[in-house]
């Protein structure tokens, strides 16, 4: 009741308090969500209102899972009072287990003991096999599952697997995995390998200068322990020849692990001659030629002809003769050919009448023949042919078929050809016959008659034979049979029907196909002697006067029976099957503009006659339309019978003249490669019909995040109306600066860097290793590592460049080998094995003196006992480094003997032989180590070196060819031993 006095202050009387009662139902489950709060006020008044944080609005809040819950409760005086409560997740029932795995798949000793925790207690326990209790034994290998029930009604399940133990973990197995090695059995029994390492090698291959030469492929296994090594052309060598195109290699190494390397080989191609002559034009007339066209090898070539000249093309040469020529290309490689050149001398070669005769086939003769002939006789050298292309030493072809054919007459001697006027083979097996059928069905007064002399026909391959005709002959189908006059030879010569001429006006027959995909054609048969029947199966049915049928597509004989003894067969009907009408669009030749008319197609297809684009109130014959403007067009289609009715769209389009595409906008990327440029395009005049479509599918007039390129739209005005536009849009200049070359150059140790770049209208950030050092034009460079340079521009377009700075002390480290011990007043040898080798050594000994220095070795001698400090200073390529070294000198007899096997620590061979510059060299160390190789010459200069890490063998090619002669010494030296060995270099 708040109110306000009269000094305007606004007060109320103080809410009393009240007090609610609650009644907290827990959760019984873990996870469930059956808690429960039940609100009563102190005093009974129904105007209270809930309101809780989970949107409950009355006083009993039910169905809640754990958590807190809070609830204000106000009174009708608007006074409140809020309260919270939390609901707890009871401990979840869980089960806990130990397995005890059977003996084998055959014993019953396994055993499942589980622990229950969590839940109210008393628990049931229910095995799926209705077993109960916590401790399971004597169980078969097999799956088990188990359910809790504790006092609540809570309940947990979980399932159990009894395995066999596996007798065979960590023997050896096959997993049958080529990348896999060292295969055992696990704790399963199941057979799996250790994963094998990635195989990072590939073939040395030296690539021929010829083509047909092989290439020399090699593999350096060194280090790789190779078992086997198999080419793709199956050698099993280290090193072997290949010809071009793809291979492989498979490599097993001792692990058993398969490496596969693919390669291929790419040879120059071969060197192609292609010689293109002009023969002489007469005997003893110098005017041939040759021109010469070469491709393949390497340019440029290098021409010999047989007649001494060296141009491509060569004139004023004599017939008659071979002409050789050789190239050599800029690699070595040759390729000859040679053509000959001929006289003009064949238009007297076949003298006199030349012609060919034909004896075409008849009855007795299936086949025909071709004989060339001639008034003179034709030299031996000449060859017959009758199509150009086989030719033959006989004159006369035999079991010709029937065709036209080219006689053709060549020499042997220079190639002379005669071609002769063609000729035709014709089968004359082909006999005119004609027929005179009865007049009616009871009479036998038809005949067969022939129009060639020489001929006589038969009914039957045995006769009777006549000569100009068979008589009185009744109706009928007949198998004529001809032979030639006094011949044993007959054939079939065709078959013939002889119908009473009366009955070809006895009936009338109409037939439809089956058209327009239909399953069924029709035969209608009308008889005018309602006395004669008729059938269309052989005689099996017969039917009288007019009837229709529904017939499939087939052949139908038509047989009309005038009484029992006269069937005649009338006609032999066809009824096809015709799909229907497959029609397309050809010869679209869409109009210029939108507005002109001046568009055409055409329409093709099989058995279509009649067309029309007007929804067939006009038809036409023409299948080509023309003047037409843009739009859709629904063309109808007929057949010459009007049976069949199709349709085809087609829609011509064009592009629009009286609208234009203007940029509004157009902002190029601010830098080089960025993608935030902008295009905004519009139509002039303005269409709401109109339509955008980018080439990235977008449909806005403008497009943002561009990067420089080529951007097309098409505008469609309407479904048949558009309008194409491009726009490009170009990046700015790139911000280009320039570092001197300081990844090449090697820099003393602690000597600074100053550079300075030139464009001071840039800001420049260096950076080291990521750390920003300095901002400016100008930088000291101290210490090695990567360095970046950032440039940025007035609009904050950037251009990076790095660089590594590499100090001696980081790519060049000095070292030497000594003995630990030495005994006073004996000789104590130190060998340098810096790497990489240094330009030049000085040794430093401190209480001691250098008797002797040869090469990269130093003898010295220590007259006093105790420690004494050896100091190697190297310099290369001007930088200098020093390493430091202690020595013991103790009293003699205090350092044990050398192993007889010390020399052994290093087994060096070289072979095949030395003396001619390039060998190999084979190192076995008696245990892993770095290595280095190093060849002096007899000044003691370097030569050669090279170095491996951590190695117990090394295989090396060492090719020295092209030195100069002399005896030369190799150094090998590990990091506690070393060798020498010399040779000579003839």
């Amino acid at each position: 009741n708040d109110t306000q006095d009269g000094n305007c202050n606004c007060s109320g009387i103080s809410c009393p308090p009240f007090i609610i009662s609650s009644t907290v139902s827990e959760i019984t489950c873990s996870g469930s969500s059956d808690g429960k709060i039940i609100l009563e006020p102190t005093i009974n008044n129904s105007s209270y209102t809930y309101v809780w944080n989970n949107g409950i609005n009355t006083n009993i809040n039910d169905q809640l899972g754990a958590g807190i819950y809070i609830v204000t409760i106000t009174d009708q005086n608007g006074c409140s009072n809020t309260q919270s409560f939390q609901l707890h997740d009871p401990v979840p029932l869980t089960i806990h287990s130990t397995i005890t795995d059977a003996t084998s798949f055959e014993s019953s000793d396994g055993s499942i003991q589980i622990m229950i925790a969590g839940g109210t207690e008393p628990y049931k326990i229910s095995w799926n096999d209705g077993q109960m209790g916590q401790i399971r034994t004597m169980l078969d290998t097999g799956t088990y599952s188990v359910t809790i029930l504790d006092s609540l009604g809570c309940t947990s399940s979980q399932t159990f697997k009894v395995d066999a133990l596996c007798t065979l973990t960590g023997v050896a197995c096959d997993d049958k995995d080529p990348n896999t090695h060292n295969d055992t059995y696990n704790e399963n029994c199941e057979c799996i390998g250790t994963e094998c390492p990635t195989l990072n090698v590939q073939p040395i291959i030296i690539i021929p200068k010829c083509a047909g030469d092989l290439a020399d492929v090699s593999l350096d296994t060194f280090g790789l322990h190779v078992k086997e090594m198999i080419w793709s052309n199956g050698d099993q060598n280290q090193n072997t020849q290949l010809s071009e195109g793809q291979h492989f290699v498979t490599i097993t190494r001792e692990n058993q692990c398969v490496s596969a390397i693919q390669f291929s080989i790419d040879i120059p191609d071969s060197i192609e001659i292609n010689l293109i002559g002009t023969d002489a034009s007469n005997t003893g007339v110098a005017d041939g030629s040759i021109n010469t066209m070469i491709t393949g090898g390497t340019k440029p070539y290098d021409l010999q002809w047989s007649t001494g000249s060296t141009s491509p093309s060569i004139g004023n040469l004599p017939g008659n003769r071979t002409y050789s020529i050789t190239v050599t290309d800029a690699n070595g490689c040759e390729n000859s050919d040679s053509i000959y050149l001929a006289e003009f001398i064949c238009a007297g070669l076949f003298e006199g009448k030349v012609e060919a005769e034909v004896n075409s086939p008849d009855l007795c003769t299936p086949l025909g023949i071709i004989s060339i002939k001639s008034d003179h006789e034709f030299p031996d050298s000449t060859e017959f042919s009758i199509d150009g292309i086989f030719y033959q030493d006989s004159s006369s072809f035999y079991a010709v078929a029937s065709g036209i054919y080219t006689p053709t007459l060549r020499s042997k001697t220079n190639g002379c050809i005669l071609t002769l006027e063609p000729v035709v083979v014709q089968d004359l097996r082909e006999y005119e016959l004609w027929a005179r059928s009865p007049t009616i069905c009871e009479e036998s007064t038809g005949s067969i008659i022939v129009g060639e002399a020489d001929l006589e026909i038969a009914l039957s391959a045995e006769g009777p034979w006549y000569r100009d005709s068979i008589t009185d002959v009744a109706p009928g189908i007949y198998s004529i049979f001809g032979r030639m006059i006094e011949s044993n030879c007959s054939q079939m010569l065709s078959t013939i029907e002889l119908i009473p001429a009366d009955f070809q006006y006895l009936i009338n027959i109409e037939t439809k196909d089956a058209v327009c995909g239909e399953t069924f054609g029709q035969i209608h048969i009308t008889l005018k002697d309602s006395n004669h029947l008729f059938s269309l199966d052989g005689g099996n049915r017969w039917y009288p006067n007019e009837q229709t049928f529904a017939v499939s597509p087939g052949i139908y004989e038509v047989l009309v029976k005038v009484d029992q003894q006269c069937v005649i067969s009338i006609d032999t009907l066809q009824i096809r099957q015709i799909q229907g009408l497959v029609a397309s669009i050809s010869s679209v030749q869409a109009p210029s503009n939108c507005s002109r008319k001046d568009g055409s197609f055409m329409v093709i297809g099989a058995g279509l006659t009649y067309f029309s684009i007007d929804t067939g109130k006009t038809w036409t014959p023409e299948a080509t339309f023309d003047t037409l403007g843009v739009g859709s067009y629904l063309v109808m289609i007929q057949d010459s019978s009007r049976s069949c009715l199709d349709t085809i769209n087609i829609s011509l389009t064009a592009e629009d003249d009286e609208h234009d595409i203007v940029i509004d906008e157009l902002l190029a990327p601010t830098c080089f490669g960025e993608e935030d440029g902008y295009l905004k395009l519009s139509l002039s005049p303005p269409s709401e019909t109109a339509s955008w479509l980018w080439e990235n599918g977008t449909t806005q007039p403008e497009r943002t995040r561009l990067e420089a390129g080529k951007y097309e739209v098409r505008l469609s005005l309407n479904s048949f109306c558009y309008k194409d536009y491009s726009v490009s849009i170009a990046d700015p200049e790139p911000i280009r600066f320039e570092l001197p070359p300081l990844d090449s150059q090697l820099y003393c140790t602690g000597e600074n860097i100053e550079i300075e770049l030139p464009d001071t209208s840039l800001t420049y950030e260096w950076y080291k290793n990521d750390q920003l050092f300095n901002i400016g034009s100008e930088a000291t460079i101290f210490g090695a590592g990567l360095y970046k340079i950032r440039a940025l521009d007035s609009n904050s377009c950037e251009s990076i460049k790095d660089f590594q700075i590499n100090y001696s002390e980081d790519v060049f480290i000095p070292n030497f080998l000594l003995a630990s011990a030495v005994e006073v007043g004996k000789p104590a040898l130190a060998i340098e094995i810096s790497w990489p080798v240094p330009d030049t050594i000085f040794w430093q000994v401190e209480g001691g003196t250098i008797v002797e220095s040869f090469l990269n070795q130093s003898t010295m001698v220590f007259e006093d006992l105790g420690e004494h400090e050896i100091i190697l200073t190297a310099m290369k390529n001007g930088c200098m480094s020093t390493v430091r070294k202690t020595i013991m000198v103790v009293e003699e007899g205090q350092i044990a003997p050398t192993p007889n096997d010390f020399d052994e620590s290093i087994m060096l061979s070289l072979f095949p032989n030395p003396n001619l510059g390039n060998f190999n060299t084979h190192i076995v160390l008696s245990e892993t180590s770095d290595l280095q190789i190093r060849i002096y010459s007899e000044e003691g200069m370097i030569v050669y070196s090279d170095q491996a890490l951590q190695v117990d063998q090394l295989l090396r090619n060492i090719d020295l060819t092209g030195i100069k002669s002399g005896v030369y010494i190799m150094l090998v030296q590990s990091l506690n031993s070393w060798k020498t060995i010399s040779f000579v270099i003839e």
